[in-house]
């Protein structure tokens, strides 16, 4: 009886105009899911894709909050974080959003309309 290592390719096939591209995103995102924490050289390695093809699946995902990348870690995100994730920033009103796993305020480029009326209160 042979043993299986982690370290097998569970998919040799490359690029093919016939395949959509959500069929490679749902192959990273089960070889993500199992291995837990990859790197994108390990996701190649047992997906047997080329790194220009797991960088563009990769993107995809990350993009759709089903996977998040922390210190070039991959790793699938909960059901939870996906729900609360994408209510926050998708939400017009909120300052906060969710970026990595970090709870962030969201950066304003405008002035409030009392700092520009204090500024004007002050010159002679």
């Amino acid at each position: 009886m042979t043993r299986r290592t982690s370290r097998t390719n569970y998919h040799s096939y490359q690029y093919s105009p016939s395949v959509r591209a959500e069929e490679y995103d749902w192959i990273l995102y089960h070889i993500i899911a199992r291995e837990k924490n990859c790197t994108i050289e390990e996701i190649c390695e047992h997906s047997g894709f080329s790194r220009t093809l797991a960088e563009e699946s990769l993107s995809r995902l990350t993009k759709t909050l089903l996977v998040e990348c922390r210190a070039d870690r991959y790793r699938v995100c909960s059901f939870e974080e996906f729900l609360i994730t994408s209510r926050m920033n998708q939400d017009p009103f909120s300052d906060i959003i969710i970026e990595n796993g970090v709870v962030k305020v969201k950066q304003t480029s405008v002035e409030p309309a009392d700092a520009k009326h204090a500024d004007s209160a002050m010159k002679p």
